[in-house]
């Protein structure tokens, strides 16, 4: 067998041993304690600790550094196959066919490792209100409390004259607190080390995909589109960063974002996750009893509110047809790593059902509350 035939031959072989792999890894990952002790606990660690605090020595994004990087190689490999097929030069073109899809599937490969083993996970330990339903006064008293504290803490920040907040920190340090509150979970289920979140030179590009922040488990790397408003940034952050803990689940990687902020001793941090929380506590209020929700929400700070309407403003400036071609492929991506819902995991509301008892022989509705994950966290904490 001539020499060239035989090397083809041998990348192959390759392809074809890439494949299994895959394929037994994508097996291999739908099995909870595989998941969680061989992936996200094994492989996935170790690789985001090793790559992690390679690309922490940089003060860019190393991801956006391989994006440019790939595009270009690949639209090189492009032209060059082209010019290989003009020629006639067949054995030359089926071999950097052979190497780009060898390229492609190590890198899948490595991805399944380090991210998409992780999403079949055991469930994360955060504290989770398991008791009986709360009455409409318990239930207003909780939410209370938050909305007494959110108007607090915006009383202490400033304001632009058109009503946004003004993060009294530069990114920089918001990286550096997260941080430190992330050193704050202290349970194995969490990777002890916790990288850099990065900004991205991809952001203008990002806002228009409704994109504001990417984790690549491969690099160990967070990285945040740096348009995103002030409040949402800080949770984007929070939230990547989860990611590299090994919070692969875009529900829990929210959850955990939220109870970091909403139980951290910065003011800032308790406003920004104030912002995305409460509504998963005031909804079941609003639905138990409308005039205790009314009288809860006397207090809710109107600067909080200007403010997220502002934000909203912002994304409705930028959405489009870009906007969801992009969901849809993140959906198709959640979905194909095992999460049913796609991009509604992203949501968790609370289950409410209304039912009509007969009680002294008239019809009552009753209102039966299944508790989100976020509303049992928020209610836990409330009652801690």
């Amino acid at each position: 067998m001539k020499l060239k035939y035989r090397k083809l031959l041998n990348k192959a072989i390759i392809i074809g041993v890439l494949i299994i792999f895959i394929v037994i890894f994508s097996l291999l990952k739908l099995n909870e304690n595989v998941s969680e002790y061989f992936f996200a606990r094994g492989t996935s660690r170790a690789f985001v600790f090793l790559t992690g605090h390679i690309s922490d020595v940089f003060g860019f994004s190393v991801f956006a550094l391989f994006v440019v990087c790939a595009i270009i190689a690949l639209l090189v490999c492009i032209g060059v196959f082209i010019y290989y097929l003009k020629k006639k030069r067949r054995t030359h073109a089926v071999a950097l066919l052979e190497r780009l899809i060898i390229t492609a599937l190590s890198i899948a490969l490595i991805y399944i490792g380090t991210a998409g083993g992780c999403y079949n996970r055991s469930e994360m330990p955060l504290p989770k209100y398991e008791g009986e339903q709360l009455s409409a006064e318990k239930t207003a008293e909780i939410v209370g409390s938050y909305v007494f504290d959110f108007r607090f803490v915006s009383n202490q920040l400033e304001y632009t004259d058109d009503g946004k907040s003004i993060s009294p920190y530069s990114f920089d340090e918001l990286a550096e607190l997260l941080k430190e509150e992330y050193a704050r979970l202290d349970d194995k289920y969490f990777s002890s080390y916790t990288p850099n979140v990065k900004k991205t030179i991809f952001s203008p590009f990002m806002s228009y995909l409704g994109i504001t922040g990417i984790t690549f488990q491969p690099l160990g790397e967070a990285v945040v589109n740096y348009e995103t408003p002030n409040c949402y940034l800080v949770l984007t952050m929070a939230h990547e960063l989860a990611h590299t803990k090994g919070v692969m689940r875009e529900r829990d990687a929210n959850l955990l974002a939220y109870y970091l902020l909403i139980t951290s001793e910065i003011p800032y941090f308790r406003y920004c996750g104030y912002m995305y929380s409460l509504n998963y506590l005031t909804s079941i209020l609003a639905t138990l009893d409308r005039d205790l929700y009314d009288i809860a929400m006397r207090v809710y700070p109107t600067k909080a509110r200007k403010d997220l309407a502002l934000e909203n403003a912002f994304w409705v400036g930028k959405d489009g047809i870009i906007n969801r071609i992009s969901g849809f492929f993140n959906d198709l991506y959640l979905k194909l790593s095992g999460i049913k819902e796609g991009t509604g995991n992203y949501f968790d509301p609370s289950e409410i059902i209304q039912d009509t008892d007969i009680i002294d022989n008239k019809p009552v509705t009753v209102i039966k509350v299944n508790y989100s994950d976020t509303a049992k966290m928020l209610i836990a904490v409330a009652l801690q």
